[in-house]
């Protein structure tokens, strides 16, 4: 039987793995992650790279941890199967995986396409010929009297 999207459910996931990995291990345990819904069927949506993050408090006797976030496709009936794959993962210290309803799912989509606009690069002024040589003329000015000081 194949999967359909129509019947699948939007999760997030929202993991810490344990600061003791390396950076690359992280990145590894996440594609992990990410491979295990895959396999069930899944499709993931979006993804936050790990990143290390100091904790609220202490959790396993760690101060700081790698944060991961995924958002996903998945069919309920394999989500508990989901769920026990994580939970035999030693390196995640704690996970919260939490529905999102449609709504939810098109104000987060809004939310980054305002947050996408407000952070687009900001491209440097253009300039002629002649006003480049005189920021030169300018620059030049600038270093002699540096130097005299």
């Amino acid at each position: 039987m194949v999967n359909s999207i129509t019947d699948q459910k939007l999760y997030e996931i929202s993991f810490l793995l344990t600061p003791i990995l390396k950076e690359e291990d992280a990145f590894t345990n996440n594609q992990k992650i990410k491979n295990f819904i895959t396999e069930l069927g899944g499709i993931i949506n979006d993804e936050w790279l790990p990143k290390k993050k100091p904790l609220a408090y202490e959790i396993k006797k760690q101060s700081i941890a790698y944060f991961v976030n995924l958002q996903f496709q998945l069919k309920s009936l394999d989500l508990k199967n989901f769920e026990k794959k994580i939970k035999a993962e030693k390196n995640i210290l704690r996970y919260l995986i939490t529905t999102i309803d449609k709504k939810q799912a098109k104000e987060i989509a809004r939310g980054k396409e305002i947050f996408k606009d407000k952070f687009k690069k900001v491209s440097q002024p253009k300039t002629t010929p002649g006003e480049k040589a005189e920021i030169e003329e300018l620059d030049k000015k600038l270093e002699e009297i540096l130097k005299k000081i």
